[in-house]
């Protein structure tokens, strides 16, 4: 009686077992035929000619009557999907993935929620121990930009550690002989270098990017935008700019106030405060920015109505003028930043362009 007690109690994990009873031998063998297609190779299945079906609990040797099925007629055979968690490491925080396994004698297939921010599909075959993965990103799906990035950075550790088994970035998007996988790593490290730095904007600015405007917009000038933004605001670095600077009759720059030093046909530096303004993503973004411009040669100072003055301009034709400038969210630190250009000025001449910037960092 204590044995039996012990197995009753028994921490074991209990079966269901199905006793099946077929009208006819060709239902038998039809059934069988159907459970071989569904472990070789996944198919489903409907069979006839089911007379009676009983089933019982067994846990251990002991089984235990459950239920008795009659006058059956047919019964659908199927796989079974057993959720399988994987939880990886991101710059983001532990993740968790969730896939769907189906498994045959000869397969296991790995898949994501067909409504998951990305679809991922990995098939392992056992005889080869090969594996073949397929996946497509969709990160209008995310509710934010923050959900988007936690999303495309677990799947690129989940691959890069558990598929490609490289330690670092650099040998996952280097060292992988297959093409497909290594333009699957790519599209998701830019997707998601993409999405810090819409994050790092979203903290500086004040503002909520939607994915679904982000993902569709093709407008290479708003990508172009979001970089000199990260570059101003995030990366503090200062910027020249591109291009040769209008110089005709009507070239000028505004000042608040007439300055005694500033005379017409001397060359000299000249710093202001300005404003950018930006259309990024469906946001209308302004920053201040304080600005340097150098080797200008001063035609005429013209008084405004509003008091100021204007400084009409020229250039030397052996020292070309240039504008380099600091991004800043909020006039007051930019006019803060104004006062101390001349003292580290060599910042200001020595900066690049954004292109001369990005070039540098591919």
């Amino acid at each position: 009686m204590a044995n039996k007690l012990k197995k009753l109690f028994s921490d074991e994990e209990p079966a269901i077992k199905l006793t099946i009873g077929f009208l006819d031998d060709e239902s038998s063998m039809n059934f069988a035929d159907a459970l071989n297609r569904l472990l070789n190779e996944g198919l489903s299945g409907e069979i006839e000619g089911a007379a009676n079906m009983k089933a019982d609990i067994q846990i251990g040797d002991i089984i235990y009557p459950y239920k008795d099925y009659v006058d059956i007629g047919k019964i659908n055979i199927y796989q079974g999907v057993k959720d399988i968690v994987q939880y990886v490491d991101t710059e983001f925080g532990k993740e968790r993935i969730v896939f769907h396994s189906k498994r045959t004698l000869k397969e296991l297939t790995l898949e994501t929620d067909n409504n998951a921010i990305i679809l991922l599909k990995l098939k392992c075959f056992k005889d080869t121990r090969a594996v073949n993965i397929s996946f497509s990103g969709h990160p209008d799906r995310a509710k934010s930009i923050r959900e988007a990035a936690e999303h495309f950075s677990m799947i690129f550790e989940f691959l890069k550690k558990y598929i490609i088994g490289a330690q670092n970035m650099d040998k996952a998007l280097s060292d992988i002989n297959n093409p497909d996988i290594s333009r699957m790593l790519e599209y998701l490290y830019i997707w998601i270098d993409s999405f810090k730095k819409l994050l790092a904007m979203e903290e500086k600015l004040g503002i909520a990017f939607d994915p679904v405007e982000v993902s569709r917009n093709q407008d290479r000038e708003s990508w172009k935008d979001l970089e000199e933004l990260c570059y101003l605001l995030e990366k503090k670095v200062i910027l020249r700019a591109g291009g040769k600077l209008r110089v005709d009759d009507d070239a000028g720059v505004n000042i608040d106030a007439d300055v005694d030093a500033i005379v017409p046909g001397e060359t000299m530096d000249l710093t202001y405060v300005g404003t950018l303004d930006y259309n990024l993503f469906g946001h209308s973004v302004r920053i201040y920015t304080a600005n340097l411009l150098t080797n200008m040669t001063v035609k005429e100072k013209k008084k405004l109505d509003d008091g100021g003055i204007k400084i009409l301009y020229t250039e030397d034709t052996e020292r070309p003028m240039q504008i380099a400038y600091s991004g800043f969210v909020t006039e007051e630190a930019a006019q803060k930043e104004l006062g101390k250009i001349m003292s580290h000025k060599e910042l200001y001449t020595e900066a690049l362009t954004l292109n001369e910037y990005v070039a540098k960092m591919e």
